[in-house]
């Protein structure tokens, strides 16, 4: 790809993209802390429950160290899903 290609490109489709992929990013995250929740459950104790735990805290550190949250994103100008808006 060229860097001259970057003008064919649909702009409106990739920020509808964006914003599509966003929402389905809220709704992991949303899952993925409602397992975090679970994971705390009193009573829930057996092997097969330590190693859910493990793999629920595995995924949360992976998420926070792959730029879960849109903070970055949006402080460099950015909107959600990190695509500036068409001016």
């Amino acid at each position: 790809m060229l860097l001259s290609d970057i003008d064919s490109w649909n702009v409106g489709a990739l920020h509808s993209i964006a914003f599509e992929l966003g929402d389905e990013l809220e709704t992991v995250e949303g899952v993925a802390s409602d397992l975090e929740l679970i994971s705390r459950l009193p009573g829930w104790e057996s092997p097969a429950a330590a190693a859910a735990r493990g793999k629920i805290h595995e995924t949360g550190v992976r998420r926070h160290h792959t730029g879960g949250g849109d903070d970055a994103d949006q402080s460099a100008g950015h909107g959600r899903g990190g695509v500036r808006a068409a001016q």
